[in-house]
């Protein structure tokens, strides 16, 4: 069991695609990404992932054939709400350095809108 996850569905792949934080009644963070196709779930290990945050939030990018991530707030000592910005190509996440950014946060919601290339974080 997981919790502090977000799910969206990758439409190249035919495929949901869940960043995952924790496993459930523990302390340990995970970071995990799986996939499941509609039959099974498979976590892919990728060789780079996002730090496991909390809050967070993903969504397709239709235009550009990528899973995005964005903020939510870290588990450390010093809890903070990065403001970073990471994209999932079925294979590995790459952190994407942005010319502007909103401040951090979480606990949004996130939408791609195709029609206008365009990412919309609340």
């Amino acid at each position: 069991a997981r919790w502090g996850h977000t799910l969206a569905f990758d439409e190249l792949r035919g495929r949901i695609v869940l960043f995952v934080v924790r496993a459930s009644g523990t302390s340990d963070e995970l970071g995990d990404t799986l996939e499941f196709d509609g039959t099974t779930w498979v976590e892919t290990k990728p060789a780079l992932s996002p730090p496991s945050r909390g809050g967070h939030e993903l969504a397709y990018d239709s235009t550009r054939q990528r899973i995005v991530l964005f903020g939510g707030a870290s588990f450390a000592a010093s809890e903070f709400q990065p403001a970073d910005t990471w994209e999932y190509d079925g294979t590995t996440w790459v952190l994407v350095n942005t010319p502007a950014s909103p401040p951090g946060r979480s606990d949004h919601s996130m939408v791609s809108d195709s029609a206008r290339q365009r990412r919309e974080r609340e």
